[in-house]
């Protein structure tokens, strides 16, 4: 008979998830507030605190509708649609809400290659996402919003508040990040970021 937890080690759990939720609104907090000069740090920090939440969530939905999603192309798109909304739930639960919404409203969409298994057209292979998880975590949010998002330079500028050229710098030397120790294939979608010429960003076709 399956041992059940006693109501000490469940209501211990809950107070370490909020904790866990109270350190995302800080993570949060100090990215919107961050100058200039601060901004790749904090957006890496808040990836940090927000990456568990999110893949904690992706797999409750994944169990709860009885799914089989691409992780990495759900974080991906959950982290860069949480920059986006620009504030946070106060609650955990409001915000794994949203989660499952937000998944269950792309799997509704036939054209939508989230609803399809890991290895769809579009979700990196098995080997690439090893070399993601050994890249810095403000080079991951990077990664997330330009390549696996598809989010163009200047929207990338948009959300992160870090400056065009260093986006672009840091963005060129992740992708040779990506290509040390042996090229593997990129999804289609993916294109090599330019370098700024006249202020404007030329990217790839």
């Amino acid at each position: 008979m399956p041992h059940e937890p006693s109501p000490e080690s469940v209501s211990a759990k809950a107070v370490a998830l909020e904790q866990a939720w109270q350190e995302v609104h800080l993570a949060h907090e100090a990215f919107e507030q961050a100058e200039v000069r601060e901004r790749s740090v904090r957006l890496g920090e808040l990836f940090t605190a927000l990456s568990p939440v999110l893949e904690q969530a992706i797999h409750q939905v994944a169990l709860r509708h009885f799914l089989l999603l691409p992780l990495e192309m759900a974080l991906a798109r959950l982290f860069a649609r949480t920059i986006r909304r620009g504030q946070l739930p106060q609650s955990r639960l409001m915000y794994q809400l949203w989660v499952e919404s937000s998944l269950l409203q792309a799997l509704a969409d036939p054209s939508d290659a989230l609803g399809s298994t890991n290895g769809a057209p579009g979700e990196p292979s098995g080997e690439l996402q090893v070399r993601f998880n050994r890249l810095r975590q403000a080079d991951r949010a990077l990664l997330y919003l330009y390549l696996v998002e598809g989010c163009s330079v200047q929207e990338v500028v948009h959300f992160s508040g870090i400056p065009q050229t260093k986006v672009v710098a840091d963005l060129r030397r992740v992708w040779r990040l990506l290509q040390r120790g042996g090229s593997v294939p990129f999804p289609e979608s993916w294109h090599y970021p330019e370098f700024v010429q006249g202020g404007l960003v030329a990217e790839g076709d």
